[in-house]
């Protein structure tokens, strides 16, 4: 059997300090296991942070896609339908017998008569009225994935801080 002193040495640098050990030796074979194990420890971390990441942001996305589905129509048509004023006229008629017209304009957006040729749609108006309550609905929606997005940071902030400890 051979012992220490018959192998070359070599120096492991490890939390800042440097150690001499012969090249064959169980110091340096236990040495080299423990940084390898060290090592796989924090590929475990990654592995955990980055699949609790990826789970979180399916669920969110999951249920984001959902409520997006409910507001996309409306969505649609705003999206590929022009706003028009629409214009009514009537008559009214005064004690004084006096021909008066009463005329109401006013803007909406409705899918084009051309395009209920086809069949694919159903008619369809929006109101401002209508409207302003999608655009609530909008906001409401948008602030869902600026939360996520605060806490998918506070996550992984938290998972780096985590990974920091040896």
């Amino acid at each position: 059997m051979s012992s220490d002193s018959d192998f070359p040495r070599v120096t492991i640098t490890s939390d800042g300090e440097a150690t001499t050990i012969p090249l064959g030796s169980q110091e340096l074979v236990d040495q080299f296991y423990r940084i390898a194990g060290y090592g796989i420890n924090q590929w475990a971390h990654i592995d955990r942070t980055v699949f609790e990441c990826f789970h979180l942001a399916i669920k969110e996305w999951t249920e984001l896609l959902g409520q997006m589905k409910i507001l996309m129509p409306i969505r649609n048509i705003l999206a590929h339908q022009p706003i028009v004023c629409v214009s009514t006229v009537q008559n009214i008629s005064h004690i004084d017998s006096e021909k008066k017209v009463e005329i109401r304009n006013w803007l909406e957006v409705s899918i084009d008569p051309k395009e209920l040729l086809r069949g694919r749609r159903k008619s369809r108006t929006i109101t401002v009225e209508e409207l302003q309550g999608h655009v609530h609905e909008v906001q409401m929606l948008h602030a869902k994935p600026l939360a996520f997005q605060s806490k998918f940071k506070a996550s992984v902030n938290t998972a780096v801080k985590h990974d920091d400890v040896p």
